[in-house]
């Protein structure tokens, strides 16, 4: 049974999206809900991401965020993208006895897994649907770096980052191609290169997970490029005609 926090949640976004730009008399005047109430929904959908405020240094006036939108194309081209990466994704792990992953940006602020290719006895990915910091991963880094740098500093913002260093590995990954990421404290390191939509756009990103006995990590990063590229030009082709 869906609990009435949920349905007033709801019932405060739909009123938001209806009347946007909002201001919570205007909301509280089309509602039967408190005022209270209101707001408290209002910071609780901001937070999570589903509302912001109209006005860059107010909250007096509400709006939807483009979350949603984000969350539409994502799905739209999920299909698609699978369709397009799972072969090459075969290849690759074939070749180079590595795991990989396919990841989506699933938020401004976050990346989800779509698809896995695991080696036995080799380095581990994200199991599908494990969503994960943008800022945090060698795939989120990659979408990133196709970014401008002010929408790169809001989102480290939002994230509470570190904008020097997320800047730093943006600017290797700018050089290089593809990103590098060392994790569980050297033990296995991830390389990341991004995958273009048919608008320009980033649609995703291919990760190989690397462990020391697999070799420089770097030397990987060729293949894993042409990959991605390989990628993106059966997507433009599955969607862009």
């Amino acid at each position: 049974m869906v609990t009435q926090s949920v349905l007033r949640s709801l019932e405060v976004f739909e009123q938001v999206a209806a009347m946007q730009p909002a201001r919570l008399a205007e909301l509280a005047g089309a509602s039967d809900l408190p005022k209270s109430t209101i707001q408290r929904n209002l910071l609780t959908l901001a937070e999570a991401g589903w509302l912001r405020p109209a006005d860059d240094e107010s909250t007096a006036r509400w709006q939807v965020s483009p979350r949603l939108q984000q969350l539409l194309a994502s799905s739209a081209i999920a299909p698609d993208l699978r369709g397009a990466a799972t072969p090459v994704m075969e290849e690759l792990s074939g070749h180079t006895g590595l795991s990989v992953q396919l990841a989506v940006p699933s938020t401004r602020r976050q990346i989800v897994s779509i698809a896995t290719i695991t080696v036995p006895g080799g380095a581990q990915v994200s199991t599908i649907g494990s969503a994960l910091p943008m800022i945090e991963t060698s795939a989120g880094i990659a979408m990133l770096a196709r970014s401008a740098d002010f929408v790169i500093a809001e989102i480290v913002e939002a994230s509470n980052g570190d904008l020097a260093e997320t800047m730093g590995a943006i600017t290797a990954a700018r050089e290089q191609g593809y990103s590098l990421r060392p994790h569980d404290a050297g033990a296995v390191t991830y390389l990341s290169a991004a995958i273009v939509d048919p608008t320009g756009g980033t649609a995703g990103a291919l990760t190989l997970g690397v462990r020391p006995a697999d070799g420089e990590p770097a030397a990987y990063g060729t293949g894993l490029v042409e990959a991605a590229s390989r990628v993106s030009s059966v997507l433009v082709r599955l969607q862009g005609g």
